[in-house]
């Protein structure tokens, strides 16, 4: 079993909460730490700092991606704000950032995985292993590559120069996903997290998108969304809305 949220952005109330809620169970943060226009500096790095000295699993998200070392230009994201000390913690942590992770017959990815970049793989797991050799070559590289891996492809519907994007910025909902493997995703936000199915019969396949500001998160054991709220607050429509309103 494993809960999921994602896109944080330097909501510490969020992320505290998340990680307090079922403490036994494996937490795993699909990305997206850095960058806000509401949190200061100071807030996202207590934040991602949280998530760290946790047993939360962590995931890259592409608003990490511009505080490497090796940063390509290519990946500038709003809100970016290239702060010496956002740069300096995405990088002290960065071994600890995952490209993708498969729980419960589930692929986690930031953004998703599209028909195109995974038409290579038969196997979720294939997809994976290839997601994960990419990126950590990447990382590994002293300055950024001339020519970049295919996972990190904008595409035309996130301003970039490819017809479809990759793991870092394909969007749910508006860009083809390989609907061939269950998905849980951030990165394309909504007011609530909401479930697509692809596919018919034994071969539909469940895609989350779980970027939202709502206390919920996704149990890929039970398939089931779940509100983490602190029991306190679940009552409390307004101190609620204040929580998931201000990010």
């Amino acid at each position: 079993m494993s809960l999921i949220i994602s896109d944080l952005h330097g909501n510490y109330a969020k992320c505290k909460a998340f990680i307090d809620y079922k403490p036994e169970e494996e937490h795993i943060i699909l990305g997206d730490f850095m960058d806000s226009y509401p949190a200061s500096d100071a807030d996202i790095i207590v934040t991602f700092k949280l998530a760290v000295d946790s047993n939360c699993v962590l995931l890259c998200g592409n608003h990490e991606l511009p505080y490497l070392s090796n940063a390509h230009a290519y990946f500038r994201c709003s809100g970016n704000r290239y702060s010496p000390e956002l740069f300096h913690v995405v990088n002290l942590y960065k071994d600890l950032l995952h490209g993708s992770l498969v729980r419960d017959n589930y692929l986690l990815v930031h953004g998703g995985l599209s028909r195109k970049h995974g038409k290579p793989f038969k196997t979720i797991e294939d997809a994976s292993a290839w997601i994960n050799a990419e990126f950590a070559w990447y990382l590994a590289q002293p300055i950024a590559p001339e020519s970049l891996s295919s996972i990190f492809d904008i595409g035309s519907i996130r301003g970039g120069h490819q017809d479809v994007s990759g793991i870092f910025w394909c969007s749910i909902g508006y860009e083809k996903m390989d609907n061939r493997f269950n998905q849980v995703v951030g990165h394309t936000p909504r007011s609530e997290p909401f479930v697509l199915f692809e596919g018919k019969g034994k071969n539909k396949k469940k895609h989350v998108g779980i970027d939202s500001p709502k206390f919920i998160c996704y149990n890929t054991a039970t398939h089931e969304l779940e509100d983490f709220m602190l029991a306190e607050y679940r009552l409390d429509d307004q101190l609620r809305k204040i929580l998931e309103g201000q990010f």
